[in-house]
């Protein structure tokens, strides 16, 4: 029975957000919260060859991982991570190591001891798998999760105790009889799995672990991490658990590409997911500038190489209602407490749950000789400072100091304000889209991070005032609003200079009576630079006005409000798979919309390079010319276009107008929510076309991020990819996407797992003699699996599997069963090839000169 209110797995599916979440601490690695997102991998070798594994380790290391898994299938293999982590630490190698564990609880006993991190599987920590049909009554299914309780909980103390973070991981294709036979075989059976697992581990106070959903079909992968968003949102706002993201069992090459920048690009586009691993089967190595550029879009790619941080943001903080006099009586500070860095590092003077009045600047918004004067004056109070501080030994010389430290504050206001309100430099603020980037930033992760109380952005600095979060420093925080604003700053101009001065200026704000002065200093910034209706300024007070005090300005929304903009209802259901039911259109004698196959539109010049080999093409050649199709391009923002639009009872062919400031999934998906369903829509890849060539990979990312995920959500009558240049690249691409998508299978579609220490054959050579004997079985799926971890469950929609049994010898599969067993390694592909024709799958390949897609 459906819950009568809604589920939502992201606060707006037309506007980026990032999800909140906590801190979970891998080594020195954070996961979730403030952190990028992360890269991991898993290396290939047998855990117990210690220098292969120290190698593997290394290389990813080197390559950009910032987590390394290593597979330890018993206590034997456990006991070597050892041997491997004390070598990678004499390396000087520090990336943390996580231990891959399924089936056996005393591996992960030992494992927890030698690495930073441990992966259990819940579908198999504590179950076996048997394909058992039974039906569990309630008490017997609390009987089994207590069992699970009694196995897992050892587990959670020792991870506890040594500072260990955990995965829980489920995979669709290990879910176990239990589950299945209570939920079967769907994403809702994989997240009450996690979630079983999870509860334990609260239960014992233990919160340092992230989830993971993977399966190999990028649509149920989709639709299990949203619901398991979804369903923590509803367990309550303490259940911020990180994600970790994939799609299991890939494949390679442009299929296993393809297949992640669907499942693992879609979600990071709503702002899910915390760190990804690309599994790809093929060495590890090449699994990391995948993740890497999957994962640059989302956080901040230092353009001016400042380091790193998220995407500025609209976070529901805490819900609050606060007002200047309550905080202004709360204001306390332990003085004993408080502690003094240098002069290069902020705050010079903090305090635990210390509150901060910030001032930094421009690059050129001061000139050199006014910076000279008030350094030389900062330093000697600091001097002074430091003298009284080693005269008394304690804080009892606590007025005097104060004194000093008014000195400093006041040295600000007569020596820096003056020059910054003559606006010296570029003003680069008085521009309003970098004004409002600007305060998007300083509102990023307010009631996460810290508590924004009051800012003030003038054309050339910027004033805030705020209450840093347990455990937050402050310079990271003003990092974080530095890098990402020189990013997007010098994006939008163009330029690659410096945009901030390295210094800041930071004063901890010692007790109520010093709030209210700084709050009416910052908000007073624009009467003193006689700026008239200055938008840039604000706070998170009720009882205060923001700019001028009594002049009728209205008071600035509080720092968490979110942009007003109508909430449109979506036109899918984001936790099941149904296509848009638009009108059927008849177009260059192809049918499209409705029940029809998707098509595949190209431009006309692409049309005519390729028009000498077209008729050789079979089922992969271009069906539509963009420029006879009679496409309305429309601004899903346009009103006006889009009643017009649905005035008309014809339907259309719609699509959205290039060079629009918007992401691509967020416009169709506007488009899909306002326009009549009865109207086909065509999908782009880009709105940008590029005028030059790109790399293919640079092409292929976003192509399948953008079109794959709108596929996936049943949005979508037609293709164009534009981002690819070359015709035949684009085109392969094109129709790559839609198997990979699921929505038009025009080749045979593999399952293969990416190898591991478990693996009982050369996975890469073997998916590839493979592919080479079958690749002409149109719409005949076949699973190549290293292993039984996930063999069977993630060959649940194979007709056939090729799956690791022991050492060099394979079992054959006809969908979940096994039929052959135990096949020598040499035999086996001829071995399958006989099986696909005892069960009429099999077709001869087509005689004649290939023609390449």
């Amino acid at each position: 029975m459906k819950s009568p209110v809604p589920l939502e797995y992201c606060p707006d599916l037309l506007r980026y957000t990032r999800r909140t979440t906590r801190e979970v601490m891998v080594g020195n690695v954070g996961i979730g919260a403030h952190h990028p997102i992360r890269v991991q991998s898993m290396i290939t070798s047998d855990t117990r060859n210690t220098p292969a594994s120290v190698k593997q380790v290394l290389d990813l290391a080197d390559a950009g991982c910032e987590v390394v898994r290593i597979t330890a299938q018993t206590k034997v293999y456990a006991a070597n991570l050892e041997n491997i982590a004390r070598e990678v630490r004499a390396a000087g190698c520090q990336v943390p190591l996580v231990a891959d564990i399924h089936f056996k609880p005393d591996a992960a006993m030992e494992a927890a001891k030698w690495v930073e991190k441990v992966r259990v599987n819940p579908g198999n920590y504590a179950d076996k798998k048997k394909f058992e049909v039974r039906e569990y009554s309630d008490s017997q299914y609390e009987e089994e999760l207590e069992r699970i309780r009694e196995e897992f909980t050892p587990l959670v103390h020792l991870c506890k105790d040594l500072g260990r973070a955990m995965r829980i991981g489920t995979n669709h294709g290990s879910l176990s009889d239990r589950i299945m036979n209570r939920y079967g075989d769907t994403p809702l059976g994989m997240v009450e799995s996690a979630l079983e697992f999870a509860r334990i581990a609260r239960d014992n106070d233990y919160h340092n672990f992230v989830f993971s959903m993977k399966a190999s079909n990028p649509k149920v992968m989709i639709e299990a991490y949203r619901l398991l968003v979804a369903r923590l949102d509803a367990e309550g706002a303490d259940w911020n658990y990180p994600l970790h993201l994939g799609v299991t069992e890939a494949g390679d090459g442009e299929d296993g590409r393809i297949k992640s920048a669907i499942g693992i690009g879609s979600l990071l586009a709503d702002g899910i997911g915390d760190t990804i691993r690309v599994s790809l089967t093929e060495d590890a190595i090449h699994e990391i500038p995948v993740a890497k550029k999957l994962a640059a879009p989302f956080n901040d790619v230092c353009a001016s190489k400042s380091g790193c941080g998220v995407p500025p943001q609209a976070v529901s903080a805490a819900s609050r209602s606060r007002l200047l006099s309550d905080d202004t009586t709360k204001l306390q500070i332990n003085w004993d407490a408080v502690e003094k860095s240098e002069a290069s590092y902020l705050p010079h003077w903090s305090v635990e749950q210390g509150t901060y009045a910030v001032c930094f600047r421009l690059a050129d918004s001061l000139p050199a000789s006014v910076l000279e004067r008030y350094q030389a004056k900062h330093q000697a109070l600091l001097a002074e400072l430091e003298i009284l501080m080693r005269a008394s030994g304690s804080r009892s010389a606590l007025d005097e100091m104060l004194k000093v430290r008014k000195k400093i504050a006041d040295l600000q206001i007569s020596e820096i304000d003056p020059e910054l309100d003559r606006g010296h430099g570029e003003c680069l603020f008085k521009n309003e889209h970098y004004a409002k980037l600007m305060v998007d930033a300083l509102k990023h992760f307010d009631g996460a991070r810290y508590d924004l109380l009051a800012w003030a952005v003038m054309p050339n600095h910027v004033h805030v005032i705020l209450k840093p979060a347990a455990g937050e420093e402050l310079e990271k925080i003003l990092h974080s609003w530095k890098s990402f604003t020189a990013h997007e700053i010098n994006k939008l101009r163009g330029s690659e200079g410096k945009i901030w001065q390295k210094e800041s200026y930071d004063h901890l704000i010692r007790d109520g009576e010093d709030l209210k002065n700084q709050v009416a200093y910052v908000l007073n910034n624009p009467i003193k630079a006689r700026l008239e209706n200055w938008q840039w300024v604000g706070t998170a007070y009720e009882d205060v006005a923001a700019g001028r005090c009594n002049h009728d300005l209205r008071r600035d929304a509080a720092a968490t409000d979110e942009a007003s903009h109508e909430k449109l209802t979506p036109s899918y259901d984001p936790f099941s798979y149904a296509r848009r039911s638009s009108s059927v259109l008849t177009v260059m004698s192809h049918d499209l919309g409705g029940d029809h196959t998707v098509r595949v539109f190209t431009t006309q010049e692409r049309w005519n390079a390729l028009a000498h080999k077209i008729s050789a093409m079979g089922d992969f050649k271009p069906e539509i010319i963009l420029e006879k199709a009679s496409v309305m391009a429309i601004d899903p923002r346009d009103e006006a276009a889009i009643s017009a639009l649905n005035a008309d009872t014809q339907p259309s062919l719609i699509t959205v107008a290039d060079g629009l400031d918007l992401e691509v999934i967020h416009a169709f998906r506007e488009l899909a929510f306002k326009a009549d369903p009865r109207h086909p829509i065509l999908l782009k890849d880009t709105l940008h076309p590029p005028s030059d060539d790109t790399d293919f990979i640079d092409a292929l990312l976003p192509a399948a991020m953008n079109i794959g995920s709108l596929l996936c959500d049943g949005i979508g009558d037609a293709i164009l990819i534009r981002g690819e240049k070359a015709p035949g690249q684009s085109l392969r691409l094109a129709y790559n996407i839609l198997q990979a998508a699921g929505t038009r299978i025009f080749k045979t579609d593999y399952v293969a797992c990416p190898s591991c220490g478990r693996t009982l054959f050369n996975l890469q050579s073997t998916t590839q003699k493979i592919r080479a004997a079958t690749g002409h079985l149109k719409g005949v799926r076949i699973a190549v699996m290293g292993c039984i971890v996930n063999g069977p469950g993630e060959m649940a929609d194979a007709d056939f599997g090729y799956v690791g049994g022991a050492p060099n010898k394979i079992n054959l599969y006809v969908g979940k069963t096994a039929v052959k067993f135990n096949i020598p390694e040499a035999e086996a592909v001829e071995r399958l090839i006989d099986l696909i024709k005892e069960h009429g799958k099999w077709i001869d390949a087509p005689v004649g000169e290939p023609v390449e897609v």
